[in-house]
């Protein structure tokens, strides 16, 4: 299997090599303010970056949000620096195609009806991870499910289906409760 990333993935991945751990930006507090506005997030934090540095300090690898972000059928098209998540994350019947740096999501995720094809970083979902009727074709990284895996309707899970019993596919993936495709 080949895994295709970008730069900014890349880096990303060297980076976190060398700390143990990835520099983050808490943007719980931000969220409060701007929660109804997430296409500015991504440029929020790029400027918070850049002061940061300015004043001396590291730069960010990119941010986290401690708290359920709930973005159900808006009109979110990218959170290309969003790490991790502490609660929920809902982006149901949202026009987004991307999350490059998603790695963690303490409670449930929902990207049903999206146009996402790949969530090349995500390791880690606390709760439910729903991908149904979308366009996601492989989880390269993710070794825990906390609850239901939801594969209804996508290539990957038709491709899985194929080649492995839901048992292999729940072990593959570290799926707790439940699978269905």
């Amino acid at each position: 299997m080949k895994l295709r990333i970008t730069e900014k993935q890349y880096r990303f991945l060297i980076e976190s090599e060398e700390e143990s751990e990835p520099l983050l930006f808490d943007f719980t507090k931000a969220y409060k303010s701007y929660k109804d506005q997430p296409d500015l997030w991504d440029e929020i934090f790029e400027q918070k970056n850049k002061l940061n540095i300015k004043n001396g300090g590291k730069k960010y690898d990119g941010y986290y949000i401690d708290w359920d972000v709930n973005l159900r059928e808006s009109d979110v098209t990218e959170l290309n620096y969003l790490v991790e998540v502490g609660g929920n994350l809902d982006l149901y019947n949202t026009p987004i195609t991307e999350l490059p740096m998603l790695s963690t999501v303490g409670g449930n995720l929902y990207l049903n009806y999206t146009p996402i094809t790949e969530l090349p970083m995500l390791s880690k979902v606390g709760g439910d991870l729903n991908l149904n009727y979308t366009q996601i074709t492989e989880l390269p990284l993710l070794t825990t499910v906390g609850e239901w895996l939801y594969l209804s309707d996508t290539p990957l899970g038709k491709k899985l289906k194929k080649t492995m019993s839901e048992k292999e596919i729940k072990n593959k993936f570290g799926v707790k409760v439940g699978l269905e495709i």
